[in-house]
């Protein structure tokens, strides 16, 4: 007999960060995984790196960027693309010990700390005083309710000509990355599928508007109940803001 699963809620989330991260730097994950596997940095994700060398490069980082981080933590991943970009980071942190441990740790680092600024705020009500060169989040999304105000709120903080640069576990293909970017900008608005392939392929793209639907189901699947893509009977689809 099936069980029933509850869905998980913004407190389930909020309780989940406060257990994992008040405690600041874990004596365990110190001496397991930060010491022998990242070297010393406070890394959360599994590549360590590798991973933050090649968002660096997908995001074009150099000496003068400016970059925000959602999601930040300890700011070990802002310190480390301060030191090997030469750029000035942002890091935007909502849980309060992680943002008094990681300004600590900058105070210390003499080379990357005076590149980096570690905001306390939450990234969906969040208003940047700055535009910035490259957005990215690293294995964060899990610990946002609403990944839909997010990614709105993270092309709101962008340049023009800025890139979004997420450093997450599904993967996306680029039409799939697109499409889910266009009804995030476009939150709340029921789209028709001409309109979506007009603003995602290009008004000189000519094929089957069913096209949509396939990459609306690929990217449903990924993203599962993070976002909510609702089918508008009669008209296309809307991407659905969280409360």
């Amino acid at each position: 007999m099936g069980g029933y699963v509850r869905a998980i809620t913004e407190a389930d989330l909020a309780a989940a960060n406060h257990r994992e991260y008040d405690r600041g730097v874990d004596p365990l994950l110190q001496l397991l995984v930060y010491g022998p596997v990242h070297g010393g940095w406070a890394f959360t994700n599994v590549g360590g790196h590798r991973v933050l060398d090649h968002l660096g490069a997908r995001a074009a980082l150099r000496s003068g960027s400016r970059v925000l981080e959602l999601c930040c933590g300890l700011a070990d991943t802002c310190r480390y693309l301060a030191i090997r970009y030469g750029c000035a980071v942002t890091g935007l942190e909502l849980n309060h010990a992680q943002v008094e441990a990681a300004r600590v740790r900058l105070a210390a680092d003499r080379i990357g700390g005076p590149r980096v600024r570690v905001v306390e705020a939450d990234a969906l009500a969040w208003t940047p005083d700055r535009g910035y060169d490259a957005v990215l989040t690293v294995d964060a999304l899990m610990m946002i309710h609403a990944v839909d105000r997010a990614l709105a709120a993270a092309f709101a903080a962008l340049r023009p000509g800025g890139v979004l640069v997420l450093g997450e576990v599904v993967p996306f293909t680029t039409k799939e990355f697109d499409l889910l970017r266009f009804l995030a900008e476009r939150s709340g608005l029921a789209l028709s599928r001409q309109q979506i392939l007009d603003g995602v392929w290009g008004y000189d793209w000519f094929g089957d508007v069913r096209t949509v639907d396939v990459h609306i189901a690929q990217v449903r699947k990924k993203v599962a109940d993070a976002v909510q893509i609702s089918t508008v009977r009669g008209i296309g689809y809307r991407l659905d803001a969280k409360r």
